[in-house]
C-alpha cells in the first residue's frame, strides 16, 4: 500500500503529495473535537479504532468514512452535521487544494 496520496492541483499544475497517515490524523483529530461521541476504548480514553476512520482517495476526491457511536441522548444528524462541519473546516484550513467528500456511520448505543 502507497503511504503518499497524489492529488492532481485544479490548477492542473502539478500534483500534491500527502502522507496517507495525515488525512487519518486529520479526521481523528475532527472527531474528537466533538462532544456527545461515545468512548469505546476506557483504557486508552480514545474512542476510536483503526477501523473508525477511513480514507481512500478516488477520481482525484479524499473519501473520508467515518464511524462513531453516539448515546441515544444525543441527536443523530446534529452529531453528523457537527463532524461535517469540523472535518470540513479542518481539512480547508490545512489541505485548501484537496477535493473530498465525508460519510458517516452513526452508532446509537
Amino acid at each position: 500500500m502507497a503511504k503518499y496520496v497524489y492529488i492532481k492541483k485544479t490548477n492542473k499544475k502539478g500534483e500534491l503529495g500527502i502522507s496517507k497517515s495525515v488525512f487519518k490524523q486529520i479526521g481523528e483529530e475532527s472527531i474528537r473535537q466533538i462532544n456527545g461521541i461515545i468512548s469505546l476504548d476506557k483504557k486508552k480514553k480514545t474512542f476510536l479504532t483503526d477501523d473508525d476512520v477511513d480514507f481512500t482517495v478516488r477520481e482525484n476526491e479524499a473519501i473520508f468514512k467515518i464511524k462513531v457511536n453516539i448515546s441515544k441522548d444525543v441527536n443523530k444528524d446534529e452529531i453528523e452535521t457537527k463532524i461535517k462541519e469540523v472535518l470540513t473546516n479542518n481539512l480547508l484550513y490545512l489541505l485548501d487544494a484537496v477535493p473530498f467528500k465525508i460519510v458517516i456511520k452513526t452508532n446509537i448505543i
